[in-house]
Formats: C-alpha cells, sequence, structure tokens
C-alpha cells in the first residue's frame, strides 16, 4: 500500500468534519468580514462628517467684522461621485445575488427538514454523507 494514500477511516472523518463545519465556518468568516467592513466604513464617515462640521464651523470673516453667510455648495460638488461606490446596476446585482444566495439557504434548510421527516421509518438523517465511492459497488455485466 503507498505510504501517501489516505486511509478509508481517516478520509470519511475528514468528509465529516468538512461536512459539518463549513457552513459554521462559513457563517463566522461573513460576519467577521461584514462586521469589519462596516466598523471601517462608519469611522470614515464619521471622520469625514467631523471634516465637514469644522469647515462649516469656520466662518470667514467679512469688511466690519461680521461673518459671510455660508457659501453655497457647487454643482460639480453633488455630481462627484465617491471614488469606493459601486454604480447602482452594480448594487442591484449584488443585492439580487445576496437574495438568491439567502433563498437557496433557505430552501436547503426546508429540503433536509422534509428529507428527514419523510425518510424518518427509513432512519434517514442529515449526516448521512452521499455516496462518492463504495468499495461495496456491484458492477453488473453488460449481457452483450
Amino acid at each position: 500500500m503507498d505510504s501517501n494514500a489516505v486511509s478509508v477511516p481517516v478520509a470519511r472523518r475528514m468528509l465529516d468534519v468538512v461536512q459539518f463545519s463549513y457552513p459554521l465556518i462559513l457563517l463566522i468568516t461573513f460576519l467577521v468580514a461584514f462586521t469589519t467592513r462596516s466598523i471601517l466604513l462608519s469611522r470614515e464617515a464619521a471622520a469625514k462628517e467631523s471634516a465637514e462640521l469644522e469647515q462649516q464651523q469656520q466662518t470667514p470673516i467679512g469688511p466690519g467684522g461680521k461673518s459671510l453667510p455660508p457659501s453655497k455648495s457647487r454643482p460639480e460638488d453633488k455630481d462627484k461621485k465617491d471614488e469606493n461606490d459601486f454604480s447602482k446596476p452594480r448594487k442591484a446585482l449584488f443585492n439580487w445575488l445576496s437574495v438568491v444566495v439567502c433563498v437557496t439557504f433557505v430552501a436547503s434548510a426546508a429540503d433536509i427538514i422534509a428529507h428527514a421527516l419523510l425518510k424518518r421509518s427509513e432512519g434517514w438523517w442529515c449526516g448521512q454523507a452521499p455516496v462518492v465511492c463504495s468499495s461495496d459497488w456491484r458492477f453488473v455485466q453488460d449481457p452483450s
């Protein structure tokens, strides 16, 4: 036997670990990524807002010591896009893809629940791994 080959019990154990741990790992990864992104974006927004507030508070002094009225924003500033912002079609695509992923997640859960309830008499359970390869396969010889 090849010393680099993985034994069947080790392979089955790896399959069980991957099958049951990947949803949890995926959930934790998404939660950490989205939480980190939200925190970073909120810090940037707070810094930008405080800079704008500070700029507004520094009103220029006009003749006679009176403060000048606040300057009007230029139309160019309103049209200027944030560099990190995506276009509306890309945002819509991301939102719809997120909805599709969530729907498939819920549909998969519903399928597993229905499968477990319908096959209860046969002893089916969610952990029954799909057969990838089995040593018990019986090959039927072609009669021709």
